[in-house]
């Protein structure tokens, strides 16, 4: 999905801040494209519930929170882009935190619905700051992951 189509999706994000032009730093622009592109190939962002491992999806996981900690070591410090990357670590950090037990056992049926709850909001979570990062810094967002953005505002 094109960054343009994306900023048609969401509502309330203001680019130009305060009416002052604003210019990412090219820096920030190519770690963004390079996150935007890992990302895109973590399949348990947007793959089909049912065919989720939960051991699996934990584990990549955290090694998204791994990749993402040392992409923001590369960054300046302050960098909006940095802020992105710490809240989609930090929704990584917790939907491994609130799991790891279920995916060990996975001896309570009825921790199935909590799990793909879990799941489907880490999701949620990731699409916000994905779509933030791809419309601040103009990155396109392959159509796999662009599913996990927030939809598009149908008006009330």
């Amino acid at each position: 999905m094109k960054f343009a189509e994306i900023i048609n999706r969401l509502n309330g994000l203001n680019c130009p801040i305060a009416g002052q032009s604003w210019t990412p730093p090219e820096a920030d622009v190519v770690a963004a494209q390079r996150v935007i592109r890992y990302l895109g190939d973590r399949r348990v962002l947007f793959h089909e519930f049912a065919w989720e491992v939960p051991e699996q999806c934990l584990r990549t996981a955290g090694d998204i929170q791994t990749y993402l900690t040392n992409e923001m070591r590369t960054l300046t410090e302050g960098s909006a882009l940095a802020g992105s990357l710490k809240s989609i670590r930090g929704a990584s950090r917790k939907f491994v935190d609130d799991n790891e037990h279920y995916a060990r056992t996975r001896s309570r049926p009825d921790n199935h619905a909590d799990y793909f709850t879990s799941l489907g909001e880490w999701r949620a979570r990731c699409g916000v700051y994905v779509a933030l990062i791809a419309v601040r810094y103009g990155v396109d967002v392959d159509d796999d992951l662009a599913t996990i953005l927030p939809a598009e505002d149908a008006g009330e």
